[in-house]
Formats: structure tokens, sequence, C-alpha cells
């Protein structure tokens, strides 16, 4: 896993990740996009609300190599670091614990 700034602000650096994933990386991301409480990945190949895109978001699945779209064949290699943990460390709301 390599690890690289993606966005810089003057609270923090949000971190990313790039593939290979460790099976406990990927079942983190999945469960981060399962989450009700979170936007999703979505696919970026502009063609999300097609009839190819039964879900009709085209929300991306995890997997070692990196992110893939079940309807079509676009693919991302990064994800933020924080994905990882953030479904660990919100409460019922949305809202990170303290």
């Amino acid at each position: 896993m390599r690890r690289s700034p993606c966005n810089v602000t003057k609270e923090r650096i949000m971190l990313t990740i790039r593939p290979p994933w460790t099976p406990e990386q990927v079942e983190a991301l999945n469960r981060h996009q399962k989450d009700p409480r979170l936007h999703p990945f979505t696919c970026g190949s502009g063609r999300r609300t097609d009839e190819h895109h039964k879900d009709g978001q085209g929300i991306l699945v995890a997997t070692a190599d990196g992110w893939v779209c079940p309807w079509c064949d676009y693919r991302q290699f990064w994800a933020h670091e924080e994905m990882l943990t953030i479904s660990d460390t919100l409460d019922s709301f949305g809202a990170k614990r303290v």
C-alpha cells in the first residue's frame, strides 16, 4: 500500500492509499461503501444512470487491485486512508465520536 497526500488544509492532510490492498483493507473499504451515514465512491464513467448501472448510482466495489464498477469497465486506483476506519468512529447520526 502506497500513501500520498491528497487534500491539504490547515487542519489536516488527507492521505490516500493505493492498491494492492489487503483482504482487511478491502473489507473495510466495502464496509464504508455500504454505510448509509457515508457517501460512497461511485462510477466515474459518466454513464452511471444508464440502463447498465442497475443500482442507479454505480457504487464501486473494492478489490485487492482497486475499485471496480460492477456494471461497466470503470476502475479507480486510490481511496482515502480515513475510509479504512471512519465507519468505526461515527455515532448513529453520522457525527464523529470524540
